[in-house]
């Protein structure tokens, strides 16, 4: 990237300790707010369906163009465009617009990825194989790790694009034609990442074919937990703290392992019983949003920029061609505030799941009990995220 286009620190708005609100009124205030989180009163869930969970027609056929063209726009520079990261896309495409894009709208429109996947065009036969019972998405905790080693721990570059499109495109339809598109489901970070983070949606469907509201806690309360999910939650949230952590120089591999494995790790025992697992929906969305507020809002500009000289031949695809980004664009306390937002949002959410999972079938006090080291790991959760991002 050139002098020109800054990189946030930390993925962040401004220096650490800029937030003009002292740290320790901070966490006292989201641990407040999640303490009083614990006495809201029990709701039954809601499988009610987000607007792009089952999707069909022409919606199905626009998502999948929609796929295509994000395939095509970074492949395409990746394998012929300018070394130069400074003047090829295909790395901002991935990481940043690609990976965050898919993960936030699915946590606004639900889990469109399974419907638009070109995995699942390879499928074929829909009876074929399905994926153990034990499986689970065990399969898409290992995916999920391998992408996100590139994602943190490798330098961006044309090739490592290449590396990862390839192994995506090449293994995903392997597996879809040997086993079915159960397998695809089980294997698949992006569809398992969206399909969860879509239960957040706050959309749904109308009866009229409009679009209504729904509740993302009666909704997350009602996701569906397979073997591995946890792991899943875990391995994502681990690595959104794993973010914030190396912004203030502590990006050892190491330091990565112990974050990944650790959340993974600490999700999975926490969330005892299993269906606990989706009180930590919420928060994923919080470190994902607050992760990637700054990235989307900085680097998609250089990406739009990038893309109107896409192989680095000084073409003026775009008319876009010599000029800046906004390097500033939204005041650094607007931001820091937004991620704040964000985190204890989506915390306050899987407190309150927590309490509506362990109430089924239990009296009050059976449940409190059976939701506490959930709720523990998630002030901790909370704590790590606020004080690595704004402290």
């Amino acid at each position: 990237m050139s002098s020109g286009w800054p990189a946030p620190l930390a993925h962040g708005f401004a220096d650490a300790g800029a937030y003009p609100l002292p740290m320790p009124a901070l966490l006292a205030g989201a641990a407040a707010l999640l303490l009083a989180a614990t006495a809201l009163p029990a709701r039954r869930p809601s499988a009610v369906p987000a607007l792009a969970d089952d999707p069909a027609g022409a919606a199905v056929t626009a998502m999948r163009a929609l796929a295509l063209v994000m395939v095509v726009l970074i492949a395409v520079p990746a394998a012929l465009g300018d070394l130069d990261i400074a003047r090829n896309p295909a790395p901002q495409l991935l990481f940043t617009v690609g990976w965050a894009g898919l993960l936030l709208t699915s946590a606004l429109l639900g889990g469109w990825w399974r419907a638009a996947s070109p995995l699942r065009w390879a499928a074929g036969d829909p009876g074929r194989t399905p994926a153990p019972a034990g499986v689970g998405v065990w399969p898409a905790v290992a995916t999920l790790v391998a992408f996100s080693v590139a994602e943190q721990l490798a330098t961006p570059t044309a090739l490592l694009v290449i590396v990862v499109v390839a192994v995506y495109v090449v293994g995903g339809v392997g597996i879809g034609l040997a086993k079915g598109p159960a397998w695809i489901g089980a294997a698949d970070p992006l569809e398992v990442a969206s399909r969860t983070l879509g239960a957040m949606s706050p959309l749904a469907r109308a009866d009229d074919g409009g679009v209504t509201w729904r509740s993302p806690r009666a909704a997350t309360s009602a996701a569906a937990v397979v073997p591995g999910l946890p792991a899943f939650l875990g391995a994502l949230i681990g690595v959104n703290l794993f973010d914030a952590y190396a912004g203030h120089g502590a990006d050892a591999p190491w330091v990565f392992a112990v974050a990944v494995v650790g959340g993974a790790v600490a999700v999975t025992a926490a969330a005892r019983p299993a269906a606990l697992a989706v009180a930590f929906i919420g928060p994923a969305v919080g470190h994902v949003a607050a992760h990637y507020l700054a990235p989307l809002l900085i680097d998609g500009q250089v990406a739009v920029l990038q893309l109107s000289d896409p192989f680095g031949l000084d073409w003026n695809l775009l008319g876009l061609t010599g000029r800046d980004i906004v390097a500033q664009p939204v005041a650094p306390v607007l931001g820091m505030t937004l991620q704040l937002l964000f985190l204890v949002a989506g915390h306050v959410v899987g407190m309150a799941v927590a309490g509506d999972v362990a109430a089924s079938g239990r009296t009050a006090r059976a449940a409190r009990a059976v939701a506490f080291p959930t709720r523990a790991l998630l002030v901790a959760s909370l704590v790590a995220g606020i004080y690595l991002r704004l402290g």
